[in-house]
Parts: C-alpha cells; structure tokens; sequence
C-alpha cells in the first residue's frame, strides 16, 4: 500500500483530519482514502488477500509437514504398491510434503513418497472428508521447521548449521545426530560435495569389499541426514546397524558431518573424525560436477532458472542458491582434513574411478585394510563401469545416473565460464595443493 507500516496516524493532505488506525497499534490502513486507495493493481491485492486468508484459515496445510498416505485410498495420487502384505492391513506410505500448486486447490500437494532413501515425487489428494482414512499426519523430527524457496530458481530448502540444505533434512535431525550419534571403529563415511555418480561409486566399491560380493543395495538408507531428517530412522536405530552394512554418506563439510564430535576436536590439526573411523572423499572436476548437478536440479529440485545462474552459483564462496554451500570450501576443508589425517581419510578423484576402476577397487581395499582375492578385485572393478551400474542400480535410482563421463562440461559451458571455473575454484584448489584431475587443454 501507499503507506503501508506506518505506526503513527498521520493527517491526510490538505485536511486535519487523520485516516483510520487501528487504536491498539496506530497502524494505519491501506491507502490514504476511498478515492486514493494508494494500490497500483486493486484485482491483484484482492486476490493477494484472498490467498492469504484461505492458507490462514480454510486448511493448516504447509510445506515441510509430515503425512501418511494409504496406497489404493482416495488420497493416493499414483502411489505404486509396496512389498506391504494385504493380511498385514492397509499399506501407509510416509512422505513430507513439498508444494502446493496452486491452481489444484488447497487439498493437492506434492509429496515425497519416502519408503525408498531416494525418494521420488507424488501428488497426492488430502481431502478434509479422509483424514484418518485415507490420510494421517505424521511426525518426525524438525516438522516445523519452515520450508524456504529461491525465488531466483524457484528451488525449495531449508536451512541447516548455517547451510542450504534440501528439504527432507531438518535442523532437529542434524542436531539429533550431533548430539547422540557415536560412530564406532570400523564405520566408514562416503563424502562428497554434491549428489551424484561420484558419491553413489564409492559407496559400491566400498559395501562390495567390506562384504567380499558386488551384490551390493544403494537403496538402503545410507545417507543419514537424510533418513533421519525425513523420519525413516531415528538415532538409536543407526545402532543396531551392523558390519558390513555400517558404510554411511553424508554431502557435509568435515565440521558439520552429523555424528558426535570426539572430545577435544578443534583446531586444524585435530581430527573431527572419531578413533577408528574412516572417510571416503569423492572429489570431481568441478566443472563436469556443476553441470552434472544442474541436470540432478531440474529434474528433482525443479530448477528453472538458466546455466549461467547455476554456474555463477557454483563459483562463488557462499554456494549462495544451491544445496550445501560453496564447492571450493567444501573441498578445502576435507583437504585439510586429507592432508592432516591420511590414515582416516581417503581421498578419491571420480576420474580415477572412471578411467581405472581396478586400481580404484585396490586403493579402497587397502585403506579399509581388507584382502582381496584378485579375482574379487577385478569382478568388483568391473562392476563399477557405468554400464554395469546403470544395469544394476539404475532402474531403482534413476535420476542419480545420468552419462557417467568425464569432460561433459565442455558441451555446455562458454569459454568465459570455463574462464571464471579456472579463476574462483580450480586455481585456488590447485594452489592449496588439492589433487584434481583437471584437462589443462582446456584452459
């Protein structure tokens, strides 16, 4: 309005007379009269204030609530059935609930259906009449916590430690983990900045040598965070987890990994890993990761702005509106990490992985200080080329593999953006002595 926050009643123009106000708080309504109603576009306002008032008070809905859904209800948007029995009774499908589009109704969300660590994206109907029947209100931890949006990338987050984060994970979660998760000698962690082929590879090759088999499940909720946060686990039940299952992921930087810091683990040169336990950090050239994680942005984030905002975003230090902040001090700090601890931390280029597998397979086996048999060596190695992987673990996980290449970025970025990867992020890392395998063709 034309004056709209103004606490003190003010006369109008030309007249002693003052405007309406409220008389608890002297704020004072919009416009300054009847024939000056102080709007540029009444019908927008108008319909502004009636949205308004219907998420005020027609429903209670709001984004990052936690729900059920019975398979085959009226609510169910397309929920496909599970390994659930009919004598057990009606199937319930937890899910968190991500948006609301508007033009559907206040009763048609879009939600997560989190019976799989990744989850996938359903519609789903929450009529009034099938609460209690079709639907249910769930619980977990951090259900309050608001959902935000990027207007810039119409992107949804949440805030976490002072980091972007995706919706599914909540400050209670994460603060849950900090506080009573106590990892124990033998645990490993596969960390990397960003989702995506490097992380999932790792996770493989290192769940196929501490069990001795390449019949191995990405789908398990290894990723903590995120399992907790979306109320699939809870901390004590991490505890019942056993060997060789006990292999876990995170996208967190060494400070905020969430699991309970050992006593006295401050300073650079202290260690903020546990005794006994180990770290698998996948690193990529940060020009193919970017490109990579924009594709993983526009078909599960829903990201709609161009490359260049992504990329821009990518380079800067904050990580301004992309999950997990900044690329560079991500890295920096596990380098740091890396670099002080090499008996704890493993540090894993996706290049590697790609151009030799087999050597990846040995690296692994002998920072876990396990024995393979050649033969397992060479059967694991085969299994993480990316045919095999897509054939085995993409029909379950599909939008986490996509080409599996090395070099992709040099399809889709300019030379001035390759110019602002090598000035903000590549140069830098090289300086501090982190290893990357970099093309220098294309500089």
């Amino acid at each position: 309005g034309h004056s709209a926050g103004s606490r003190t009643a003010r006369p109008r123009p030309g007249s002693t007379e003052e405007t309406a106000a409220c008389p608890a708080t002297g704020m004072r309504v919009v416009g300054l009269d009847a024939a000056r109603p102080g709007l540029a576009n009444t019908h927008k306002c108008t319909e502004l204030l009636h949205d308004l008032l219907v998420r005020a008070l027609e429903r209670r809905f709001r984004a990052g609530m936690r729900v059920e859904v019975r398979v085959g209800g009226a609510a169910d948007g397309g929920l496909r059935p599970g390994s659930h029995k009919a004598d057990q009774g009606p199937e319930w499908v937890p899910g968190l609930l991500l948006s609301n589009p508007r033009v559907m109704g206040p009763d048609h969300w879009q939600i997560t259906d989190d019976r799989e660590s990744h989850p996938e994206t359903v519609d789903v109907h929450l009529a009034a009449s099938g609460e209690g029947v079709d639907w249910r209100v769930a619980y977990s931890l951090g259900a309050h916590e608001p959902i935000l949006v990027d207007h810039a990338s119409g992107t949804a987050y949440r805030e976490v430690a002072g980091l972007r984060v995706p919706p599914e994970i909540t400050q209670a979660g994460w603060q849950a983990m900090r506080d009573c998760l106590c990892l124990r000698p033998g645990d490993v962690y596969i960390v990397s900045h960003a989702t995506g082929n490097g992380s999932l590879a790792a996770l493989q090759a290192a769940l196929s040598v501490q069990s001795r088999s390449t019949d191995v499940d990405l789908t398990r909720p290894h990723l903590l965070e995120m399992s907790i946060g979306r109320g699939r686990m809870d901390v004590f039940s991490v505890d019942r987890i056993e060997a060789p299952l006990r292999i876990f992921r995170s996208h967190f930087p060494p400070h905020l990994v969430p699991f309970r810091p050992p006593e006295g683990a401050r300073g650079t040169c202290a260690s903020p890993l546990p005794e006994g336990v180990k770290v698998i950090h996948v690193v990529r050239d940060p020009r193919d990761a970017c490109v990579s994680s924009y594709e993983f942005y526009k078909r599960i984030k829903k990201w709609s702005a161009p490359f260049e905002l992504f990329a821009e975003a990518y380079c800067s230090k904050e990580g301004t509106c992309i999950s997990r902040g900044s690329w560079l001090d991500h890295n920096l700090r596990w380098w740091a990490v890396a670099r002080n601890h090499p008996e704890q931390v493993l540090w894993l280029c996706y290049e590697d992985v790609v151009r030799d597998p087999l050597a990846t397979v040995r690296r692994v086996a002998d920072f876990l200080e396990a024995d393979l048999e050649p033969s397992l060596a060479e059967e694991i190695a085969e299994s993480l080329r990316f045919p095999a992987v897509l054939a085995r673990h993409g029909p379950k996980l599909p939008a986490y593999f996509r080409k599996g290449v090395v070099g992709d970025h040099r399809a889709r970025m300019t030379q001035e953006q390759l110019a602002m990867f090598q000035d903000k992020v590549i140069g830098p890392a090289l300086a501090a002595g982190m290893p990357l395998r970099v093309d220098d063709a294309d500089f």
